[in-house]
């Protein structure tokens, strides 16, 4: 499969602290990757390089075979385009509806006509197992997973080739997490977008990603699959995998 985000030795800091040390891996094509790791291991830090949030300090990022080290104002319109980001908590708009929240992205890269915006936006929404009805309410009328597919919505609203989700099951029951596993896993095999989670949640590890890496120490320390990695025999691995005190088979 071809490679569409590549991370080049990368190194972060904050003032005198190293963050990331010379860490790489690479994305391919419709592949789901977890980016994985303990609280300070740098996962947030990484996803906000990866969507042009945050500066790195030694390395590069290609995305699409376009360096994000000293990008042009053009070449970030046009990755703004072809990537999409699902944040925690949804971040929508709280005083514009569902339809209109979805729609924003539309308004702002495209010259499309309203009618045909709000059409795009009413497929994308019965994509992610809303209903119509569903977008005249608001935010503050939506329960947490709601708010989270209607996120999701408004970041396929671009059919974007990459899609970046934050920690996407927080906050859910298992029911309502692992439905959003699944629409994750039917929507990339349906549309044939890359997706980068950053997640701690075994379930979807286990249940979503085709690969993922673990950022330990500042490094990467893990690159593989969940089969692979509970093949290792490092204390560490071990306990990172246990849920209950029992490794998840």
């Amino acid at each position: 499969m071809k490679n569409i985000l590549k991370v080049k030795n990368i190194s972060t800091y904050f003032g005198d602290k190293q963050i990331h040390d010379n860490i790489s891996f690479e994305l391919k094509k419709s592949e789901i990757l977890g980016i994985l790791g303990g609280s300070g291991a740098g996962k947030s830090t990484l996803l906000r390089q990866l969507i042009m949030l945050q500066k790195f300090h030694i390395g590069d990022i290609e995305i699409l075979g376009k360096s994000i080290k000293n990008i042009s104002q053009k070449d970030t319109f046009f990755l703004r385009q072809k990537c999409a980001v699902l944040f925690q908590f949804g971040a929508l708009f709280s005083s514009l509806s569902v339809l209109d929240n979805i729609c924003l992205p539309l308004i702002e890269y495209t010259k499309l006509p309203k009618e045909l915006i709000e059409n795009i936006a009413m497929t994308k929404l019965s994509m992610v197992g809303l209903t119509p009805k569903d977008a005249y309410l608001y935010p503050s009328e939506l329960s947490g997973g709601m708010k989270k597919r209607v996120g999701l919505a408004r970041a396929l609203a671009l059919d974007p080739e990459i899609l970046f989700l934050d920690e996407p099951t927080s906050g859910l029951d298992p029911a309502s997490a692992e439905a959003f596993d699944r629409l994750i896993v039917d929507l990339r095999t349906m549309l044939g977008f890359s997706v980068v989670i950053v997640t701690h949640d075994l379930d979807t590890i286990k249940s979503a990603l085709d690969r993922f890496i673990v950022l330990h120490n500042k490094l990467v320390y893990f690159d593989g699959t969940y089969d692979e990695a509970l093949k290792i025999e490092e204390p560490f691995m071990k306990e990172f995998l246990k849920v209950n005190g029992k490794v998840a088979k």
